[in-house]
């Protein structure tokens, strides 16, 4: 499959998919949101596919949101209809079968928004960890800590 604005890869038992817009922050348009429902939906669905892995390109930003260019100047129908298929991209996460994880710059963390809501809606399911992580700068040792929240479902099959 090809896509104009996300990357979507399957190996080793993960679907990786990669918002991929860094330019202008991985923001959410109406394609963007349409590959990623299918992307999600291809990974639920294959069997070797073991965990969702969902990240955004860039070093900037995980996602910033929606693209407000695009929704300066649609009428409120459209807002509406954007603001529905979101909430199916929200679902698409929470109702996975697999696992999904939010992932940025090679550390499980939650940025954005509309992914955290997805993940901690799903109250009994969930496990919130707590992961430390120590960067090294020159002669410095930074450490600080993030909580992770992980999408734990059991299988329906």
């Amino acid at each position: 499959m090809e896509f104009k604005n996300t990357l979507y890869e399957k190996k080793n038992g993960k679907a990786i998919i990669t918002i991929n817009r860094p330019a202008i922050l991985n923001v959410l348009n109406e394609e963007t949101m349409q590959e990623l429902l299918q992307e999600l939906g291809d990974a639920e669905k294959d069997e070797s596919v073991k965990i969702i892995v969902l990240t955004g390109a860039g070093e900037k930003a995980f996602c910033a949101g929606l693209d407000l260019k695009a929704i300066k100047d649609i009428t409120p129908l459209k807002m509406w209809e954007l603001l529905r298929l979101l909430h199916k991209v929200t679902l698409a996460i929470e109702e996975n079968e697999k696992p999904v994880i939010a992932a940025r710059a090679q550390q499980f963390l939650l940025s954005s928004l509309f992914i955290m809501s997805a993940l901690i809606s799903s109250s009994s399911s969930s496990t919130l960890i707590k992961f430390t992580f120590n960067t090294f700068e020159k002669k410095h040792i930074n450490t600080f800590s993030q909580d992770i929240l992980v999408n734990i479902r059991q299988s329906k099959r």
